[in-house]
């Protein structure tokens, strides 16, 4: 736990290995399930799905059938890890009976720790009010007995939730609890070295403070900060502070760097219920460049990796197909966004979030419906848009919404609507520019039939 304290996370994971094996050496079952527990919690932070359900299963085949603290930890573990790999139904199962057990046995402590585990689940999911009001509930818990270590890190996937919401409606049961949570949670972190959570701030800090007003030297400070976390503790999470740098060089209008970001965050996310969203951002870019069959090419690369009509999809899932969107729009691939619009539908029907750039699902949702020409879906669609934007003080996704209802009235045409165009077109082209987007387009570009 020392090492783990120190940042040196992969060594931590050696020293446990060891203390395994000493523990069944030493037939200390006592011991074994909570450290079982324990490593299949670090395992999964690195993203190393199959060992950490190993361990978990280890564990669970070591304590047995026995009602126990531990067999309900070990449940919640790999409930936790199959649910990150991509088996939601498996995993929602599981940690229903690590709920149980715990409750059965009266013991709020473990039921804590599932409740931990389930919050990131939640997660991974779209379940964000959900995973509030369960890390919530685990964190009275742990503030009551002293846990810091987990009382940081729920705290701080509390946090990332709570701030990817675009409406703050589904948790306004604990605005109190919520104002302010950031601050908190981020001295905490780097008192503790819990990498994990200070990843989790940093992330939330980049697209609040830094996407929302458009600051773009805040992104790549950030963005590089990411990085450097990731990389003392061998976090998975790597890929995300390349996104950033990837993101923030996009906007200056520096290609070279952007599609090398872009594409080195794709070859690095790893896989899972939260991947899928480089390979978006990296075909949305080539789109914007004017590269628009690079970027189909990526999309129907992918498209086996689509959510699926009528099933629980992950968040990476989601992200990607609402990034592709957008891409295909760009290529100028009308009817296959128009195709999409069935999912987008269920898309809306979800939590409604805040994606890695501060895309809003509505956002897309308009899109989807210019290309189908459902006209009146469309204006919906944007003022709706425009209001979350406005509310969050999203001035990106201001300009970019205006930029999209210049080209929805650029192939409307109806009486006025080529006039409408060429005035929206000249006020998104200035804000671009007042917003120091390099990536922005002239007037002329943003009613186009090109990029």
């Amino acid at each position: 736990m020392a090492l783990r304290s120190q940042g040196r996370w992969n060594e931590a994971l050696k020293v446990m290995d060891e203390a395994l094996r000493l523990y069944e050496a030493l037939g200390r079952t006592d011991a074994l399930g909570r450290l079982c527990g324990v490593m299949s919690y670090q395992l999964g932070w690195a993203a190393k799905w199959e060992e950490a359900v190993t361990v978990a299963t280890r564990g669970l085949g070591v304590l047995g059938d026995l009602p126990n603290p531990d067999r309900a930890r070990l449940l919640a573990a790999a409930a936790w890890v199959s649910g990150l790999a991509g088996d939601y139904a498996g995993a929602t199962g599981m940690f229903a009976a690590a709920r149980e057990l715990a409750t059965q046995l009266g013991d709020e402590a473990a039921l804590a720790d599932v409740l931990q585990l389930q919050t990131i689940h939640h997660m991974a999911w779209v379940e964000l009010a959900d995973g509030v009001a369960a890390g919530l509930r685990a964190a009275d818990v742990y503030e009551a007995t002293g846990e810091l270590w987990e009382l940081t890190g729920v705290l701080a996937f509390v946090e990332y939730q709570h701030k990817t919401l675009a409406s703050p409606e589904s948790t306004a049961a604990y605005a109190a609890r919520l104002t302010g949570l950031a601050g908190r949670v981020a001295p905490m972190a780097e008192r503790l070295g819990h990498l994990g959570a200070e990843f989790l701030v940093v992330a939330s800090r980049i697209r609040i403070e830094g996407v929302y007003p458009a600051d773009l030297a805040f992104i790549e400070r950030m963005g590089r900060h990411v990085v450097e976390i990731c990389e003392r503790g061998g976090l998975p999470w790597l890929y995300v502070g390349h996104l950033y740098l990837g993101l923030a060089a996009q906007w200056r209008g520096d290609w070279e760097t952007a599609e090398r970001e872009l594409r080195l965050a794709d070859e690095l996310e790893a896989p899972g219920a939260i991947g899928g969203q480089s390979a978006a951002h990296l075909a949305l870019h080539l789109a914007r460049a004017g590269r628009g069959d690079e970027a189909v090419e990526i999309v129907e690369a992918r498209r086996p990796g689509f959510p699926v009509a009528g099933t629980a999809s992950s968040i990476g899932a989601w992200n990607m197909l609402l990034g592709f969107v957008e891409a295909l729009a760009l290529a100028g691939r009308s009817d296959e966004v128009a195709a999409l619009r069935p999912l987008l539908e269920e898309a809306l029907a979800l939590d409604d979030w805040i994606a890695f750039d501060g895309r809003l699902v509505g956002t897309r949702a308009a899109i989807a419906a210019a290309a189908a020409r459902d006209w009146d879906a469309a204006e919906r669609h944007f003022a709706t848009a425009l209001a979350t934007a406005e509310a969050l003080g999203n001035r990106i996704e201001q300009v970019d919404l205006g930029f999209w209802r210049a080209r929805m009235l650029r192939d409307r045409d109806g009486p006025g609507d080529r006039e409408a165009a060429a005035a929206l077109a000249a006020e998104v082209a200035a804000r671009y520019r007042e917003l120091g987007i390099g990536a922005g387009y002239s007037e002329d570009q943003v009613v186009s039939n090109e990029g």
